[in-house]
C-alpha cells in the first residue's frame, strides 16, 4: 500500500516533525511504502535512511497555490497513493482539489492528522473532506465538535496519542555520570532543596506567573525550592520575558529561578530535577515535554486539562492540580517535598510510539479504497 504525506510546515521538534516519524515508523515497522512532501530540512536524511521518498514541498503565505496543486498532481501521478496523509485543514482541501481532477483509478482516500490549534488554520469546511481524522488528544476532539462543527456522526474521529519513543524515554533511564557531575558544578545547592523542571513555551501560555505565588508559600512552609525554566529565550516576547523578570524580582525570587534557554539534554535535566511542572492556563492538544517527563518516571504535577489532564490521569492522576490554582499547585508541591509519588510504572498504552505507529497503520489499512 501506497501513503503519500503532505506536511507543507514540517520542521524539526514537537508535533511539527510528525509526518517524518510517521513515514519512517510506518515503512519499517507496518512495510508500508511512504513518500513525504516537505520542505527541505535535518529530517529528510533521516526519512531517506528508513527508505521513505521525499519530495520539496514549502508552504508560503498565499499556500495552497496553483503550483502546489502542480506539484502534487505529478506526485499523484508518480506515486499512485491508495491514502493520503494532510497534516493541516490547507493540505486537506488542496488533496482533495487535486483528487477531483483525476480518473477514477487515481483516486486516493484523504486522513487529517492534526495535531494542535495550529493545523486547524484554514477553512474548517476542509474537514469534511477526509474520511478520517487523527487527533492526538480527547480534547482535540471536543474542539473539533465545538469550535469546527464536526459533529463525529459523518465523519470518523479517532483519538491516537502521538507516544514517546521508548529507545529514548523509559523509567529507568539515567543521565551519564559525567553530565551529571556538569550540572552539579554549575549549579549547585544546598542538600533538601526541592528543584523543579518548567519546560515551556516562552508566551503568556507558559502560566510561569504563577511562580510568584507558588514559590512563596513553598518558603513559607520552610521548603528551599530552586526553579529551572527550560525554554528559548531570544524568540521569545521580550516585553513578556522582561515583564517576568520584574515580577520576579519584586518578589525577591530571582535567585531561586534559573533560566536555561534552549537545550538538548532535557532529558537529563528532568531526571536531575526532583519535579516536573506544567502550569499553562489553558488546555494544550498536544504536550510533548509533559510525556516525556512522565515516561521518564519523573513526577509531574500540572494543571488537570488538555492534554495534561489526560496523560497525569493515565500516569499519575494524584498530580492533577485544578486548572489556574496556583496555591493548590503550591500545596500539592509541600506534600510531594515530603512524599514523592511514583509514576506509572512503565509507560501504558497507547502512550508508545509503537501504540501510535500501530494504531494508525490499522486506519489506513482498513479504508474502503475506489477501485484502481
Amino acid at each position: 500500500m501506497m501513503l503519500l504525506h503532505i506536511s507543507p510546515y514540517l520542521h524539526p521538534g514537537s508535533t511539527s516533525q510528525l509526518a517524518a516519524d510517521l513515514a519512517s515508523g510506518l515503512q519499517f515497522h507496518h512495510t508500508l511504502e511512504n513518500t513525504v512532501l516537505s520542505p527541505s530540512n535535518s529530517l529528510v536524511g533521516r526519512m531517506v535512511s528508513a527508505q521513505v521518498q521525499h519530495g520539496i514541498f514549502t508552504a508560503d503565505k498565499s499556500f495552497p497555490t496553483r503550483r502546489h496543486k502542480n506539484q502534487l498532481l505529478q506526485w499523484l501521478d508518480k506515486t499512485l497513493p491508495d491514502v493520503i496523509l494532510a497534516y493541516d485543514l490547507r493540505s486537506i482541501e488542496l488533496a482533495h482539489q487535486c483528487l477531483k481532477s483525476l480518473p477514477g483509478h487515481q483516486q486516493a482516500n484523504i486522513i487529517g492528522i492534526l495535531a494542535n490549534h495550529s493545523s486547524l488554520q484554514g477553512n474548517p469546511e476542509a474537514l469534511q473532506l477526509c474520511h478520517t481524522l487523527i487527533v492526538p488528544t480527547r480534547h482535540m476532539r471536543e474542539v473539533l465538535r465545538h469550535h469546527c462543527g464536526v459533529n463525529g456522526e459523518s465523519l470518523r474521529i479517532s483519538v491516537i496519542p502521538l507516544g514517546i519513543n521508548t529507545a529514548l524515554c523509559y523509567p529507568t533511564y539515567k543521565p551519564a555520570e559525567v553530565w551529571l557531575e556538569e550540572w552539579r558544578r554549575k549549579h549547585p545547592y544546598s542538600p533538601g532543596t526541592l528543584t523543579l523542571c518548567i519546560p515551556c513555551r516562552l508566551s503568556p501560555s507558559s502560566g510561569l506567573e504563577d511562580l510568584a505565588t507558588i514559590l512563596p508559600i513553598l518558603h513559607k512552609a520552610g521548603i528551599q525550592t530552586h526553579v529551572y525554566i527550560v525554554g528559548d529565550t531570544t524568540t521569545a516576547d521580550a516585553h513578556y520575558i522582561h515583564q517576568l523578570r520584574r515580577d520576579f524580582k519584586a518578589a525577591r525570587l530571582t535567585s531561586q529561578i534559573t533560566w536555561l534557554g534552549t537545550r538538548g539534554d532535557l532529558r537529563d535535566i528532568m531526571c536531575a530535577c526532583d519535579i516536573c511542572l506544567s502550569l499553562a492556563p489553558r488546555p494544550a492538544c498536544h504536550h510533548q515535554a509533559a510525556l516525556e517527563a512522565l515516561s521518564l518516571g519523573r513526577p509531574l504535577a500540572g494543571y488537570d486539562h488538555g492534554a495534561v489532564g489526560e496523560l497525569l490521569e493515565a500516569f499519575l492522576p494524584e498530580g492533577k492540580v485544578n486548572p489556574g490554582d496556583a496555591a493548590a499547585m503550591a500545596d500539592t508541591l509541600t506534600q510531594w517535598a515530603t512524599y514523592r509519588p511514583d509514576p506509572y510504572q512503565g509507560i501504558p498504552y497507547p502512550y508508545r510510539f509503537s501504540d501510535t505507529l500501530a494504531s494508525v497503520a490499522e486506519i489506513c489499512l482498513t479504508q474502503k479504497y475506489p477501485t484502481k
